[in-house]
């Protein structure tokens, strides 16, 4: 009982105020929206820019839809059958953004009109105010794109934006409150009521004040997930274009700011993505659950906004992130040396200091995890886990204590870090506790063709053992008890061999997507001592 008091103090401490009477206010029914007569849309923009590079695969057929990775009834809204994270998936209805034929247009706005009739209870899943987001802004983006949309769309739009006007999510902040404010936005822009000026208001106030508190000044989303970070890019773009469409002239500041930071924020995932053009995955991230970089970099020249698409060789260092690397044409290293997230919203963390991805001859070869859903449960859990991910755990402990969904307790802060040519050393505070002070130290060095990773603990200790995740594709060959040789396609990849460690190749799994695992193995190197030194050879 003690320890679970602990735990939960733990996580509770670092919530804002506001936080915690929010999350108190979800034990009571929602507030219900205001009652419109009829509400008028404003004429299509020929400002408004269609957007078809991002075209999602979902719709089957008349009554099937493919979400995660699963096949589902297509107008299955609420389903104790179907986890939280799908049925808030088809409550999106993101494939209502991209139509490209008349049948498809039908198709959705029967769908949409069925939403309607089926759900009236503001307290089920399909209104949750995260769905109900993504869903005004996608059955907009329907409006907007050219198709016909019956008034009864239109009225309920109206009613989802006054509901969400009366039920922002103050309790989790972050991505949620911002694409909360971005569908006010959206709303108020195309609506016309008595009630739709205040959406814009309160969507601006809340968009001024996120854009500093959630893009830092290297670029990045503060929640330091390459998935979160596209969503915002797509999110700001999105702002981008509606703020221009209607010449939202309050917004003349935002937009200001959304242009001056988009680049460095798509400049960010560049460095965090592999020469396959795919997110690494640190924190929450998966392939095909947002946005790619490319499909991003399309959308922004859309709308002039202009990057560079040049491969840069060398080490970079995103310091207010705390993500580093070293790249040439060979091999493409991304390291984790920064926090989890920040400390009153780390849903999306896992316990991953110091842990690092790399590519070789452009595949994939070191991987995380990853991660396939969010459901309360023993996988969720471990996916969060020290051990998930490729780096050391001490005294079989994780470095942030991750528990439930989305929760953390005590968590790691990072210590000095340093970055240099070819060369990046961290060390964290994440296992300073039961009254034992332990540091984990390490460093990734490029020597010639060879990367070194050193590591190495301060401190008393029980045990340490180091993870190292290996790509589903790649062969793994036993030349020595300490020495490997990988492979891709009976193509020498690299080898690697451990100084001071015992080896052993463990079944495991890897998490592409939502919904996807494969199979792969697991390297488990015990420490002989507090030092361990593994060593990547590039070369036979």
């Amino acid at each position: 009982m003690k320890k679970k008091i602990f735990l939960y103090w733990n996580t509770i401490k670092y919530l804002r105020l506001k936080q915690l009477i929010y999350r108190l206010r979800r034990y009571f029914p929602r507030n219900s929206p205001s009652a419109f007569s009829k509400s008028y849309t404003s004429n299509i923009p020929l400002k408004w820019n269609v957007n078809r590079n991002y075209k999602k695969k979902e719709i089957l057929n008349d009554n099937e839809i493919f979400l995660l990775n699963l096949k589902g009834n297509r107008r299955e809204w609420s389903s104790s059958k179907k986890s939280l994270l799908w049925q808030y998936h088809i409550n999106y209805f993101e494939f209502a953004s991209d139509i490209l034929t008349e049948k498809e247009a039908d198709l959705v706005q029967k769908d949409m009109l069925n939403w309607i009739e089926s759900n009236t209870d503001f307290n089920k899943a399909p209104w949750d105010p995260y769905p109900t987001s993504l869903r005004i802004v996608n059955w907009i983006k329907y409006y907007l794109n050219g198709n016909p949309t019956p008034q009864k769309v239109i009225d309920s739009i109206a009613l989802q934006a006054s509901y969400l006007y009366r039920n922002m999510e103050y309790d989790l902040y972050g991505n949620h409150l911002f694409r909360n404010a971005k569908a006010l936005c959206f709303a108020g822009a195309v609506i016309k009521n008595k009630e739709s000026a205040k959406w814009l208001k309160k969507g601006e106030k809340i968009l001024s004040r996120e854009i500093k508190e959630q893009i830092l000044k290297d670029g990045g989303n503060f929640e330091l997930s390459p998935m979160y970070h596209s969503n915002i890019i797509e999110d700001m773009l999105d702002l981008v274009n509606i703020i221009r469409a209607f010449n939202l002239k309050e917004f003349s500041e935002i937009l200001e700011e959304f242009i001056e930071t988009l680049p460095d924020s798509i400049s960010w995932l560049d460095k965090m993505c592999h020469p396959d053009k795919g997110l690494s995955f640190f924190n929450d991230s998966v392939l095909k659950a947002s946005m790619s970089l490319e499909e991003l970099k399309s959308y922004a020249y859309l709308l002039n906004i202009y990057t560079e698409d040049t491969f840069e060789s060398g080490t970079f260092f995103l310091e207010e992130s705390g993500y580093a690397g070293i790249r040439n044409n060979k091999f493409n290293l991304i390291c984790d040396t920064g926090l989890i997230g920040p400390d009153y919203m780390p849903g999306h963390s896992h316990a991953d200091c110091l842990s690092f991805e790399l590519s070789i001859n452009n595949q994939r070869v070191f991987v995380n995890s990853g991660t396939s859903e969010y459901n309360n449960s023993s996988v969720r859990i471990n996916q969060r886990k020290t051990e998930s991910h490729n780096t050391v755990s001490i005294d079989n402990l994780d470095s942030s204590e991750v528990w439930h969904s989305f929760r953390v307790a005590r968590r790691a802060y990072p210590l000095a870090t340093e970055v240099r040519e070819n060369f990046i050393s961290s060390s964290h505070n994440g296992y300073k506790r039961d009254f034992k002070n332990r540091i984990h130290k390490r460093q990734w060095e490029l020597i010639g063709n060879e990367l070194h990773i050193k590591d190495l603990i301060v401190g008393s200790m029980d045990i340490a053992t180091a993870h190292f995740f290996i790509h589903p594709q790649i062969k793994i060959t036993l030349l020595k008890s300490n020495y490997l040789e990988l492979k891709f396609m009976n193509e020498f990849i690299c080898r690697i061999k451990w100084l001071n460690g015992d080896v052993m190749i463990n079944d495991s799994f890897w998490y592409p997507e939502f919904g996807k695992m494969e199979k792969n193995k697991q390297i488990v190197v015990t420490f002989h001592t507090k030092n361990l030194t593994s060593i990547i050879e590039l070369n036979k």
